[in-house]
């Protein structure tokens, strides 16, 4: 018996990527999506408690106003705890986009070299930006791949809450779309 095609669209453009590349990028964020054990479909509250389980260590989600620049999220690290930044004013859905590509920042195990001035500004208004980036030593700037793999898990996180699936059909409020969303986006006090 022929196998139907996986009609599941492609997270995002790729046109740096080769097809090959591109297919790596997604089997390795699925793998470390996987690697949690959450369930399906995902949930953010659930993601971040089997990712505290998983580290030992926690994770804070921040709202922020971020409009200043063109920054919606992004993911600080200190010694025992994980920062989720995210834009508080953005759609509801948007969000919750943002805090995933952030998560998939941290799931991926991305790092980079320095804190962006702006960012440092944006963030710590107070204090002189200079301390601030030598203090963190971290950048919102990612390799293209890096950006790939947080926007490709976003995706992959996302398109699961307009996947039915099978637990869904056990009452008819779980097979509700509407209801499925909104208990989804419900993002944890943090």
């Amino acid at each position: 018996m022929a196998r139907e095609p996986d009609r599941r669209r492609e997270p995002i453009p790729r046109s740096r990527f080769s097809n090959g590349e591109y297919r790596k990028i997604i089997r390795h964020c699925r793998s470390r999506i996987d690697a949690l054990n959450p369930v399906r479909p995902y949930n953010l509250d659930d993601l971040l408690s089997k990712w505290e389980a998983h580290t030992g260590r926690t994770v804070q989600l921040m709202p922020m106003s971020l409009r200043q620049g063109n920054l919606t999220g992004l993911c600080l690290s200190s010694t025992a705890t994980d920062y989720i930044v995210f834009e508080q004013d953005a759609a509801q859905l948007h969000r919750l986009h943002i805090i995933y590509h952030e998560f998939g920042h941290l799931l991926c195990d991305h790092r980079s070299q320095e804190l962006d001035i702006k960012v440092s500004s944006l963030l710590f208004p107070t204090l002189d930006p200079m301390t601030v980036r030598r203090t963190l030593m971290r950048n919102c700037t990612y390799s293209d791949r890096q950006e790939q793999e947080a926007e490709t898990t976003a995706y992959i996180l996302m398109e699961s809450l307009f996947a039915p699936s099978a637990a869904s059909t056990a009452s008819n409020e779980s097979t509700n779309p509407a209801h499925r969303i909104a208990e989804s986006l419900t993002i944890p006090n943090g």
